[in-house]
């Protein structure tokens, strides 16, 4: 018998020996989002065998092989991920061009080996600086963890087009207005419907009998047992008799379900949502990595909130469900408003799974909850949602996230929004001049907070509305009441506005003291939005002592300055003196804007020194590795590059430098895991709020004035403005996407605070309306 040679293969391999073990790490993100383990297995094992052949002791060439396995698995998830080819052959061929060159180069003797071994590594550093270059220029994914979405996603699910859709919710409409109760729903309507493996109806009522008759929902699976449909319905109609409006009165209660506006959820196949032993060690060593408070867990690639539904059940069981869109429309403590200190996609994923288990308080630790046994049997889905949100129009809307996907952006489109945003604004302001703070729409709820410093900074913004509405004809009409509420808010800003404690009796020195009387919570930024909000009232409305008052503050901010240019943020600090400890993040640019706009305005340059002094230190500072900017600053950098035309001036150049790291986070930049994620801003391990589009956009808007005026190139400027217009005008409430709210009128024209953050607060309208100003300033003249 002929023996079959192996051509040493398995000697080879047994050679490696204990090597092994290090080719373990690489196989950890295969296992645990469940995609290309054999192709991993088999990269382990060529590039197992490809390290042996490295002249370096074995656990030398070992890692090697093992790092080089990592990155081309690493490259292989990432391509899958985003399902495109280019990002696999950009990271993958030149580390495997590398190791052909090195084992291919051995025989240039013992004293190169060890540096051509290296070629492998040298290829990686290669691969993945020269990606990361390209990234931002070539529309390529940008290197984060965002490719997990798409491997973590559970199947679609079915789509109807828009026909269908009107054809359902006509039936079921039809169904719920006949007085004597169900009768066969069309076959061809059932048969559109029967590809969803659930179908879920809800009817939004309001509040006819206290909050939790705001809505009712039936729900029915499909498949092939037929008539999923009229299931549903009188799964709706059950589940709506349970209320206490049914009670009260039946007819009334008939009548009221009619009229609801309906939504429709089908939802697609349902999947176990994993994370298994290699799930476990992959959170333990990206935990490891994370600076607090911040925390991840691979499950939050598949429960992502208002994407994805939730269940927890065995299969075949009914099991407690929550739609994508449950914890928006419920608005759970914490999803909103936001905790900061439990702000990531981690802690908002275990709130919902709290609430799923029917606890009512949150675990400490997210694996204390996600390891319990009631979960092992934690499933996710996907829906595809539409509705009908005006029972006496036939027309229905496309929802995702529960809002309404704005398919381009317009001129006339922009304008109107502006004329949303600042009507918001208007209504908040109260005869005496105080603001109603903020709006929590999903439970109909006016918070009792208030700050001071956003007050002073939502003047400014009721100023700059009335100018911004004075240049746009068709806003000119609306001018004079943002004028008046703002004048109307500005009184009781004076009535805030004294002589600096601590000081002799005559001193000129003048700031915003807070309203509890506590004058050491005195601080450097509601006196620097104060001076702002003057400043952008219109100067012929100046009061007899305004000049006093506003060089008062001036000369109390320019005290808040230390010898570093760094800024105090208590006026209690800045008397003791010593030197800043701690400086906070925004008030160092409030005062820098508000101090060079004075010094523009009475041309002292004692002013503008001021705010050159806090300038350069601000300029240093975003000049770091990972700093992040202050939109402040960057529109401070726009007056001084204005007013200062000396060459040496780094103005503009800092402000160009950090304008670029803002766009380095923008969405589609980097491309984007989800539709309504366009024109926003990343940041790791959150969802993207609204706030950070609108902050930005105020300050990208300043660097983009800047270039006009320099006559520098204008793309990523004018482009970063226009797309960041675009998110904020998708997530700000408007007929279409507030008709499950309780009260729709009233949220009307807010700009929510987030994605999953319904919360309505006047600060990001403020920063709103500058933003839309910018980007309709920037929008072609003859465009739509």
């Amino acid at each position: 018998m002929s023996r079959v040679p192996d051509f040493g293969l398995v000697q080879r391999l047994r050679d490696i020996g204990g090597a092994w073990n290090l080719y373990i790490v690489a196989l950890i993100p295969p296992l645990a989002t469940g995609h290309l383990v054999l192709s991993s297995l088999a990269l382990v094992i060529v590039c197992g065998l490809a390290a042996e052949a490295l002249p370096l002791r074995s656990m030398f060439r070992h890692a090697i092989g093992a790092t080089l396995t990592l990155w081309l698995t690493l490259a292989l998830l990432f391509a899958l991920g985003w399902e495109g080819l280019w990002p696999a052959l950009w990271l993958a061929v030149p580390p495997l061009l590398g190791l052909v060159w090195a084992l291919r180069g051995m025989g240039g003797g013992a004293a190169r080996a060890p540096l051509v071994a290296l070629l492998p590594l040298i290829g990686i550093a290669l691969a993945g600086s020269s990606y990361f270059v390209a990234s931002d220029r070539a529309g390529l994914p940008s290197l984060n963890d965002d490719f997990l979405f798409g491997l973590m996603a559970p199947p679609p699910a079915p789509r109807l087009d828009a026909p269908a859709q009107a054809a359902v919710v006509a039936a079921v409409r039809g169904e719920l207005e006949r007085p004597d109760g169900l009768s066969a729903i069309d076959e061809d309507v059932e048969a559109s419907v029967a590809r969803a493996q659930t179908i879920y109806l809800t009817a939004y009522l309001g509040r006819p009998a206290g909050r939790k008759d705001a809505w009712a929902r039936g729900s029915a699976r499909c498949g092939r047992s037929g008539d999923c449909l009229g299931r549903a319905l009188a799964s709706l109609q059950e589940d709506y008799s349970k209320l206490e409006v049914w009670a009260n009165s039946r007819r009334r209660a008939l009548r009221l379900l009619a009229d609801a506006p309906l939504q429709v959820d089908l939802a697609g196949p349902e999947r176990y949502l994993h994370v298994g032993v290699a799930g476990q060690a992959l959170r333990f060593l990206v935990n490891l990595l994370l600076p607090e408070p911040a925390r991840w867990d691979p499950r939050v690639y598949g429960a992502e909130l208002g994407v994805h539904g939730l269940v927890i059940g065995n299969p075949g069981e009914e099991g407690e469900v929550f739609l994508p869109a449950d914890p928006i429309l419920y608005g759970f403590k914490g999803v909103t408003p936001r905790s900061l200190k439990r702000r990531y996609r981690v802690d908002k994923l275990e709130i919902v799974l709290a609430k799923l288990l029917g606890l009512k308080g949150h675990p400490k630790t997210f694996r204390g909850l996600i390891e319990a046994p009631e979960l092992v049997s934690l499933r996710h889905f996907q829906t595809t949602s539409f509705a009908q949100p005006d029972p006496r129009s036939p027309r229905t809307i496309e929802l995702y996230r529960q809002n309404v996907l704005l398919p381009e952006l317009t001129r006339e489109g922009m304008v109107t929004a502006i004329h949303e945003a600042g009507q918001w604004l208007l209504r908040t302001v109260e005869e005496d001049g105080r603001f109603d703070y903020e709006y929590f729409p999903a439970t109909d709820r006016h918070g009792k907070r208030y700050n001071e410093v956003r007050h002073a900074g939502s003047v400014y913004g009721l100023f700059h509305m009335a100018a911004l509405s004075r240049r746009e004809p068709r806003l000119a009409s609306e001018a004079d009441s943002y004028l008046e509420a703002g004048l109307r808010a500005l009184d009781r800003v004076y009535t805030k506005v004294g002589p600096a404690p601590g000081l002799p009796e005559g001193s000129p020195h003048r700031l915003f003291l807070q309203e509890d009387g506590d004058k050491s919570k005195t601080n450097s930024g509601a006196t620097a939005l104060t001076l702002l909000s003057f400043l952008e009232r219109p100067s012929h409305l100046m009061r007899a002592g305004d000049e006093q008052l506003l060089e008062g503050l001036a000369e109390s901010l320019v005290r808040m300055i230390d010898d570093k240019g760094a800024v105090y943020e208590f006026w209690t600090e800045a008397l003791a003196g010593g030197g800043v400890v701690d400086e906070p993040y925004y008030y160092p640019g409030e005062a820098m804007f508000a101090l060079a706009l004075y010094a523009e305005r009475t041309g002292n340059s004692r002013w503008m020194d001021a705010a050159k002094a806090i300038g350069r230190r601000q300029v240093r500072l975003a000049a770091q590795p990972y700093a992040i900017p202050d939109h402040w600053v960057m529109q401070a950098l726009e007056v001084l590059d204005r007013n200062d035309d000396s060459p040496d001036a780094p103005w503009k150049a800092a402000a160009y430098d950090m304008g670029r790291k803002y766009s380095r986070e923008l969405l589609p930049a980097h491309r984007s895991p989800f539709p309504d994620y366009r024109g926003s801003y990343r940041r790791e391990q959150e969802v993207p709020r609204t706030t950070r589009a609108a902050a930005r956009g105020e300050a990208i808007g300043a660097v983009l004035r800047i270039a006009q005026r320099h006559g520098d190139p204008v793309d990523e400027w004018s482009g970063a403005v226009q797309a960041g217009a675009r998110h904020l005008v998708e997530q700000m409430w408007n007929a279409d996407n507030s008709f499950f709210l309780v009260d729709p009128e009233e949220a009307r024209g807010a700009v929510r605070m987030g994605i999953i953050d319904t919360h309505c607060r006047i600060d990001n309208n403020q920063h709103a309306i500058v933003a839309l100003g910018n980007a309709l300033a920037d929008y072609p003249k003859d465009g739509p």
